[in-house]
């Protein structure tokens, strides 16, 4: 049974973590030995006074009653106030010991007795007194004047900071706990982070700020209005409709906004797409949007897109190119941000067009639509041409 008993104990201290181990272990030995200096201070003063000297008080009020507590249980409580006079001054006091646990002095006088002791005003009792100090004074002198009790209270005060010091130093060191505490700190700081980079974060009042994923949340496809807009453009530009099959607008995409073919893939793949332009595919189950779609146009589309002969203007073709790509790179973030990380470690990657710019350039940079070079912000083109093509 006793087995049994010290394999509980050892799991419950393997639950608690040692940085919160050593913390309790320290605030105990605190308090224990707080207790320990006011027991023992009082108890060695308590000691001294046995050899006080003696004179010979009147007792100038006495009270014995019963003080009733919360409960309604009777507490005896002891009330007394004496005098005496030492060479001619008159002294007058209320202590009948200066131990921890104060003793009543009528309990005191009773021992041994049978019908016990009572005192009334007026009674004479021998008065201890300190002779360096004659106001200082004590009914019951010496040990007599100190409680059982308080000798408990500091086996207690010795005993329980040890053992918390000895299992908290069993799991390991204060140094132990702080590494512990810091690990935690950093994961609770990593998973705060990771949270935040997701688009979910807490601000104060508890209200939780994700504004794009609100903005996602609050659109029919979970997409963002930014983005939507992108698709929408693109789709008014290239003059898509549901009469093409994948291939085709995904060759469209690619070749006119010179862009990779896994981007195309992902604009294919789009649920908002899809349900614009494939609404009757199986891998749509057969949905059918609202949106009415571009009306195609009845005569063959030129090869070149943006030509003279395009009722579009240059800044408004420009404008529809510039929401696209910004709805690209929302829409492949993730896979934007390591892409990134392999050119900057690439010596070969991709560089700026413009003489003697040495500024990597990724895939939705600004591209020339005539000469199809690519150019970073700096040197980038008023248009959808590049400086040298305008």
């Amino acid at each position: 049974m006793q087995s049994k008993d010290v394999a509980i104990m050892s799991d419950n201290d393997e639950e608690m973590p040692i940085w919160i181990h050593w913390p309790g272990a320290i605030i105990t030995t605190i308090v224990g030995c707080i207790f320990i200096i006011i027991i023992s201070t009082s108890t060695i003063k308590q000691l001294s006074t046995s050899e006080w000297a003696t004179t010979t008080g009147i007792i100038d009020d006495y009270d014995f009653f019963c003080n009733y507590d919360g409960e309604g249980d009777c507490v005896l409580e002891e009330d007394i106030v004496y005098t005496y006079t030492i060479e001619g001054i008159n002294y007058t006091n209320d202590d009948t010991n200066i131990g921890w646990t104060k003793i009543e002095f009528q309990w005191y006088m009773s021992l041994g007795l049978t019908n016990g002791v009572t005192f009334e005003d007026g009674d004479e009792i021998v008065v201890y007194y300190d002779p360096y100090d004659p106001q200082k004074s004590v009914l019951i002198p010496g040990e007599d004047g100190i409680d059982i009790f308080d000798y408990v209270v500091v086996v207690l005060a010795l005993i329980i900071p040890l053992i918390s010091l000895i299992t908290a130093r069993r799991k390991g060191t204060i140094s132990d706990a702080i590494n512990e505490f810091k690990g935690m700190a950093q994961t609770a700081k990593e998973m705060q982070r990771k949270m935040e980079e997701s688009g979910i974060g807490m601000m104060g009042g508890g209200q939780i700020h994700a504004s794009h994923y609100d903005s996602a949340s609050n659109s029919e496809y979970g997409i963002s209005p930014s983005r939507m807009r992108g698709y929408k453009s693109a789709i008014a530009y290239l003059s898509l409709n549901d009469s093409m099959n994948e291939n085709t607008v995904k060759a469209l995409v690619q070749s006119n906004f010179g862009i990779s073919e896994n981007d195309a893939r992902k604009f294919v793949e789009s649920p908002y797409v899809k349900s614009i332009l494939f609404s009757n595919s199986p891998e749509n189950g057969g949905r059918i949007t609202p949106y009415i779609s571009p009306t195609p146009s009845s005569e063959p589309r030129p090869e070149n897109l943006i030509g003279e002969d395009d009722n579009a203007s240059q800044e408004l073709q420009s404008q529809l190119i510039s929401n696209f790509q910004d709805a690209f790179q929302e829409a492949i973030e993730d896979q934007v941000n390591s892409e990134r990380s392999t050119i900057s470690n690439n010596p070969n990657s991709e560089k700026c067009s413009h003489p003697n710019c040495n500024n990597e350039v990724a895939f939705y940079s600004f591209q020339c639509f005539s000469c199809r070079k690519k150019f970073c912000d700096e040197h980038k083109g008023t248009s959808i041409h590049c400086a040298d093509c305008s």
